[in-house]
């Protein structure tokens, strides 16, 4: 085609001109035919991986989700500098991680001495056998490259080799250095790219470390569970999200019919999971109030680090937000101001001001809390709408890749219809209240 091309253009005469129409198209046509057959190419392999169960169907199907993933060449230094060169790029992100994950100004705290109890007992072949049967397949491996298919294919005298592991671990105080070891992979949220704390960190663990770590949490939990306090649903067994999603709409729901303001403030702590004090966590297991802050009861709705302070009035508002950021701050951590939010629920506009440490929290009309949108006005109308484009933008992203595709079944077409589009669609739908527009929309 390139000849054509140039005997076109030192050749303006008819004959080239056609030659070269000619040659486009074919060209056209033959670039199509390809991307047809790598279509055809990406639908049955898709087919043949629903067919034989394999984990790089749904990768696939999350990667079609997502779309392309850009990723940074360049990150900010801890001057605000920009870094192009590799060697100064991972310098920075192990600063980063090294200062997130290892904070030098929570308190100290003395380790009480350990007491005898039935938590000390020797770890068993059955505790271990549980834990390692209830390992989900596919999952990424820690430094050691052992996967979850590797230890739920061991027989018994493997597991009896692993339980051995674990007591030795367990009654010298100290495990395997790959144990102890994490990769930590940074995944983006939002923002610029280049700015290292607008990612997320995952650390990835030693399986056999995690089947250690979890028979040690089974062992706990009973011995901490009733310490916890009523409002906190996070990590708890049965209970989610749905629990403090229906108990905050209950809420705004009876205080709107009764004419009756809520103020709220969805409380936001820096990087929580990476900056617990876990020295404090020792500190508090000994006393009777568990995770209470303080002795005082503050009437809150907690999911892990997912705050809502609520209150009649600003001013019992800000008493309780005054106690709860002191306690975080006698605790090592740090309420975000930048992006904590109050917001009131009341049938006129009142102003609620709410200040941690001299700054104002802003006032919001609107906040989406554990994935719901909640507005000052109690309504529903815009999380429908939000469900409803979040679903259609789910269909539009799949639509040619797996929609149309005829190479794939309509069995596992219909899979992903129920895996995915369904509960996109309906998640927080037990809160939907049946109104006159919804009723039109359907």
């Amino acid at each position: 085609m390139a000849v054509v091309v140039n005997r076109a253009s030192t050749d303006p005469t008819p004959e080239a001109a056609e030659a070269y129409r000619q040659a486009k198209r074919a060209t056209a046509v033959v670039v199509s035919e390809a991307k047809t057959r790598v279509w055809e190419e990406f639908g049955e392999a898709m087919e043949k991986d629903y067919r034989t169960a394999s984990g790089k169907f749904w990768q696939t199907v999350r990667h079609l989700r997502r779309g392309k993933q850009l990723s940074a060449n360049t990150v900010y230094g801890g001057g605000g500098e920009l870094l192009v060169s590799t060697g100064d790029i991972v310098g920075r992100w192990k600063e980063y991680f090294e200062d997130l994950l290892n904070p030098t100004d929570t308190p100290s705290v003395e380790e009480p001495e350990a007491e005898d109890s039935e938590v000390d007992s020797f770890i068993t072949q059955a505790e271990v056998t549980e834990i390692v049967q209830q390992l989900l397949g596919g999952k990424a491996p820690g430094v050691d490259e052992i996967r979850p298919e590797y230890l739920k294919s061991l027989d018994v005298v493997g597991l009896s080799w692993l339980t051995r592991l674990c007591n030795i671990a367990w009654r010298s105080g100290t495990v395997p250095l790959d144990w102890a070891t994490g990769v930590v992979v940074p995944l983006f949220k939002k923002g610029d790219r280049r700015v290292c704390s607008n990612y997320r960190g995952i650390t990835l663990l030693s399986l056999p470390g995690k089947v250690y770590s979890r028979v040690l949490e089974r062992r706990v939990r009973p011995l901490v569970e009733p310490r916890i306090q009523e409002e906190q649903c996070g990590f708890r067994p049965s209970r989610g999200t749905l629990d403090q999603l229906y108990t905050l709409h209950r809420v705004l729901e009876g205080s709107w019919e009764f004419a009756q303001p809520v103020h709220m403030c969805f409380v936001d702590l820096e990087k929580a999971f990476n900056h617990v004090p876990r020295g404090i966590l020792w500190e508090a297991q000994p006393g009777a109030g568990g995770s209470r802050f303080g002795d005082h009861r503050i009437s809150s709705l907690i999911f892990a680090e997912d705050v809502v302070l609520l209150a009649s009035s600003g001013l019992d508002l800000q008493h309780a937000l005054g106690r709860f950021a002191a306690e975080c701050e006698a605790a090592g951590m740090r309420v975000s101001t930048s992006k904590s939010e109050a917001m009131v629920l009341d049938r006129k506009k009142v102003a609620c001001t709410l200040q941690v440490g001299g700054e104002v929290l802003p006032q919001v009309e609107e906040f989406k809390y554990l994935g719901v949108l909640f507005t000052s006005e109690g309504r529903m109308d815009h999380e429908i709408d939000r469900r409803i484009g979040a679903a259609a933008a789910v269909m539009r992203s799949m639509y040619r890749s797996v929609v149309v595709k005829k190479e794939l079944s309509q069995e596992a077409k219909l899979l992903i219809y129920q895996s995915i589009y369904i509960p996109t669609l309906t998640y927080g739908h037990e809160l939907w209240v049946m109104t006159k527009r919804p009723h039109e929309m359907s």
